[in-house]
């Protein structure tokens, strides 16, 4: 399967030209050390060059990243809970935030399943208004929000409850391995893109054996040191061992085909469309366990054609 691209001449422009431009800049100027707010731009493409090759996060990594996200309560609650989230918003995704999208697929994925999706898990979910909003719209279904800290229900006391809707607190990969947690659906929307190569080929791995489907809403963008400003890179032209870094937050970008494929997936559809502000494309994919889940044609997934 090939990743559609579904955008215009001015989406390209705005991002993989002028935005490019602006990140490419901004590396090159932290690099130097010349420009304050710079710095810290470089100082992460850095750090993320360096962790490229960790197999997962280490125990200190893990306290670190625990103490950030019980320290952000306030704001995170505020900015995430300003972001409606109803049937009007998902009938137009061209203006939704990734968040919203990633509820509109999983949302439809949810209701053509009926019955063979019986839980969801949405990993990384911090203010989780995904679950909030499809929860009492599947009401049969488990909804559970995975993240590090332990408030993780405060981070979500400002959105509507519902008696299906839970959350655990943990490393999702631990998590996933031991299969203390586990469900039909996983969702990661703006998490993969932060997982180095070899981390998302484990928690691939620890998937295969119980997730029925996947989806991904990821960030999008070049290549920070591709000086091919027209040139749209697909996630299956990346590397699969070798994962590139780029965009606004310099993130990972890999080859979920390829990944996907090694651990016992097949791509439902993979497409790229434009992220309303135009900072980055967003890549949004979706994939059915062929051993667990049953391929569109309704047929045993492992034994179909694939899924078109």
């Amino acid at each position: 399967m090939s990743t559609k691209l579904e955008f215009s001449f001015r989406d390209l422009w705005d991002i993989n030209i002028k935005r490019n431009l602006i990140n490419k800049f901004r590396l090159f100027l932290g690099r130097l050390a010349v420009k304050y707010k710079a710095t810290p731009f470089y100082e992460s493409y850095a750090n993320r060059f360096t962790a490229r090759k960790r197999e997962r996060l280490s125990p200190e990594e893990v306290a670190d990243l625990t103490a950030f996200q019980v320290s952000t309560v306030g704001g995170t609650i505020e900015r995430r809970s300003c972001l409606a989230l109803d049937d009007a918003v998902l009938a137009h995704p061209e203006t939704a935030q990734d968040y919203q999208r990633a509820a509109l697929w999983c949302r439809n994925l949810l209701a053509e399943r009926r019955g063979e999706i019986r839980s969801m898990i949405n990993v990384g979910a911090r203010v989780d208004i995904v679950s909030s909003y499809l929860a009492p719209l599947f009401p049969e279904v488990e909804f559970i929000s995975v993240d590090f800290q332990p408030n993780l229900a405060e981070h979500n006391a400002m959105l509507p409850q519902s008696p299906n809707w839970r959350f655990i607190s943990g490393y999702a990969l631990d998590l996933f391995e031991s299969r203390q947690v586990t469900a039909d659906l996983v969702l990661f929307a703006s998490t993969a893109c932060l997982f180095t190569g070899p981390e998302l080929r484990h928690y691939l791995a620890a998937l295969s054996r119980f997730a029925k489907y996947l989806v991904f809403e990821e960030a999008w963008s070049p290549p920070a040191k591709d000086l091919r400003l027209y040139k749209v890179i697909r996630p299956e032209d990346v590397d699969p061992n070798q994962p590139y870094l780029g965009g606004k937050y310099n993130i990972y970008h890999h080859n979920y085909l390829e990944l996907l494929k090694e651990a016992g997936f097949e791509v439902l559809f993979s497409r790229l469309v434009p992220e309303p502000r135009r900072e980055s494309f967003l890549l949004e994919l979706a994939a059915y366990n062929r051993l667990l889940a049953v391929n569109p044609s309704g047929q045993a997934a492992g034994g179909g054609s694939g899924a078109r």
